[in-house]
């Protein structure tokens, strides 16, 4: 069964005890409530954690840096939510440990080494959402609107809780998903002076 923004919205709706709507739009109370919330809300669920659904790598290009502190900067693709650049790689795909910060929409760094980032993307199609997913998002949805909608200060609580533990629940599953590349590189270590 497709996952929809519909179905997402009622499952918050029915957590609280509301009545579910038949659109998402702003003909009712609920609506105008889950429209207002929507894209921060998909926001902070996935920046909560590095979902292997919503990944992506892009190439970065150097350039030089004035009054930073840093020898380079590197734009954030623009499609990244937020700051959440998970992994900074190489021209090899290794992951590179060099000191970096984030700052303004860019990596700031002295390495000239960087050739792609992994990062969290958006993702607005909720049928590419995992359904462990789609349930702590519905449950983050309920907590943000549960006052507006219960006037329940505890059932706000509750949903907090509830969404709590709906994300470990969606991110172990994420883990158990999760094909770590070679993050060393061994060319250098007592490993390789065995051979």
């Amino acid at each position: 069964m497709a996952t929809t923004e519909i179905k997402i919205a009622n499952m918050a709706l029915t957590h609280l005890g509301a009545k579910r709507i038949t659109a998402v739009d702003n003909t009712t109370k609920q609506g105008r409530l889950i429209v207002a919330n929507w894209d921060l809300l998909v926001d902070i669920c996935l920046e909560a954690r590095p979902w292997i659904f919503a990944q992506n790598r892009g190439a970065v290009a150097a350039f030089a840096t004035a009054e930073t502190g840093y020898d380079y900067a590197y734009n954030i693709p623009a499609d990244c939510i937020g700051s959440a650049v998970n992994d900074i790689l190489n021209d090899d795909g290794l992951i590179l440990t060099d000191e970096y910060v984030i700052e303004q929409g860019k990596i700031l760094t002295n390495s000239d080494d960087i050739a792609y980032v992994r990062y969290t993307q958006r993702i607005n199609n909720v049928g590419k959402w995992p359904p462990l997913f789609v349930n702590a998002f519905a449950y983050k949805m309920a907590e943000t609107i549960a006052l507006a909608v219960s006037d329940n200060t505890r059932r706000k609580e509750d949903m907090a809780k509830l969404y709590e533990r709906a994300l470990r629940q969606a991110g172990t599953a994420n883990a158990r998903r999760k094909n770590k590349p070679n993050q060393y590189d061994y060319t250098d270590t007592w490993i390789n002076a065995r051979k």
